[in-house]
């Protein structure tokens, strides 16, 4: 929820800069290409570090860094682009009011709090798959 509020303040953000930038017509495709790349990748980064702790942290098992963090970036990849749907359905949903009312976007949230659970799951799953999968390497016994 911490990533889409944040993608969802700079999305107001922008759209503010971008109306101020255009009545004063200073430099805005080049502060607003700026600005959309940091609202993209800003949230996407912070998002990527939680999930990669979580992974790594959370099981009973001991699980390697790279394996984490292989799971947690295809999770993030995953997640990044349900999260831009979400926002897209939100705004056709609040387009469409008239004929379903408050309730769409209820149904909205509901359905991406169930996607966004299966990502998460689903990169948890590769974790243990990328652990299984990698050689393991062990070192040499002296004697």
């Amino acid at each position: 929820m911490l990533s889409v509020g944040l993608t969802a303040l700079f999305q107001v953000v922008i759209s503010f800069g971008q109306g101020i930038i255009e009545s004063t017509g200073g430099v805005s495709t080049l502060v607003a290409a700026g600005l959309g790349v940091i609202s993209t990748v800003l949230p996407a980064i912070f998002t990527a570090i939680l999930f990669t702790v979580v992974y790594y942290q959370l099981p009973n098992v001991r699980v390697e860094w790279r394996n984490a963090t292989f799971g947690a970036m295809v999770a993030i990849v995953l997640f990044e682009i349900g999260k831009h749907l979400f926002f897209w359905f939100t705004n056709l949903a609040s387009q469409r009011d008239v004929v379903y009312g408050p309730v769409a976007s209820f149904v909205v949230l509901m359905t991406w709090a169930y996607v966004a659970g299966l990502v998460f799951i689903y990169g948890a799953a590769l974790t243990k798959l990328a652990g299984e999968l990698r050689p393991k390497t062990y070192p040499e016994r002296r004697q």
